[in-house]
């Protein structure tokens, strides 16, 4: 299997601003690892280090064994907001994850066209992006990332802009993708339950300058529907993250260490 991500001392520091210290994540091939911390903590800096797209300060990032410091494309970056291109239709927009890779761009349309009903996309091949709704266009920005067919996706807050119920929904049907690619998944998010729902392992921050202050291992199986997170194992999991998150909380102290 391929996919596997390696961290280790990852530091950054935008000018005089720490924003990361000694960070180290690994995650297994086919697993999903679920960022969760404070605004400005480093979330979406450890992302774009994956991705590529920022040197860090300090430390290695590593897919499969090789660095990917400075070397764009090595996995699919999905940023916070959906950036499709408004001069460009869905089935365009959603062929560029190929076309990035180097896919001639009829072979590109047509991969995309062929996976328009499996993420919910049928009919709107020819829609521009501002016909589409939000959980449309983020269904559409999900596809174009799948279709660089890295082993790795990064997605960054990929739901955060969507209303409750939408979330929910995007949240289940982003699960079952992810069970049946395989994709190995660095998630950021700021949903305690959507961290439950989808991660293997929630990785907590703390605030600026960013460390791991404890990683909390699901042991439940995947994918999991909304009613899951309030089994007494979720619950049990969520209050430990929330520890976590607020150490000072008069529920109780931070567990230490990992499971």
């Amino acid at each position: 299997m391929t996919g596997r991500v390696s961290i280790r001392g990852l530091g950054h520091r935008f000018g005089d601003l720490p924003v990361l210290d000694d960070v180290d994540v690994e995650v297994q091939p086919g697993e999903v690892a679920a960022l969760i911390g404070p605004t400005g903590c480093g979330k979406s800096t450890i992302l774009r280090v994956l991705g590529g797209l920022l040197r860090p300060t300090a430390g290695t990032a590593e897919i499969d064994g090789v660095s990917v410091v400075g070397t764009p494309g090595r996995a699919g970056y999905m940023p916070q907001s959906d950036t499709l291109m408004p001069w460009y239709r869905a089935l365009p927009n959603a062929a560029l994850g190929a076309e990035v890779r180097g896919v001639p761009a009829a072979e590109a349309r047509r991969r995309a066209r062929a996976l328009f009903a499996r993420f919910g996309l049928a009919g709107f091949e020819d829609s521009w992006p501002s016909q589409l709704s939000g959980g449309m266009r983020q269904r559409v920005a999900l596809l174009r990332t799948v279709l660089t067919e890295a082993p790795v996706m990064l997605l960054d807050e990929p739901f955060g802009a969507l209303d409750a119920i939408t979330r929910g929904d995007l949240q289940g049907w982003l699960a079952e993708l992810i069970a049946e690619t395989g994709h190995t998944v660095v998630l950021v998010t700021h949903d305690i339950d959507e961290a439950l729902r989808l991660g293997d392992d929630v990785l907590v921050m703390s605030p600026r300058p960013g460390r791991i202050v404890d990683r909390v291992r699901v042991e439940l199986p995947r994918p999991r529907p909304a009613a899951a997170l309030v089994e007494p194992a979720a619950t049990r999991l969520k209050a430990r993250v929330l520890a976590s998150l607020d150490p000072g909380d008069a529920t109780g102290a931070r567990p230490g260490g990992q499971t």
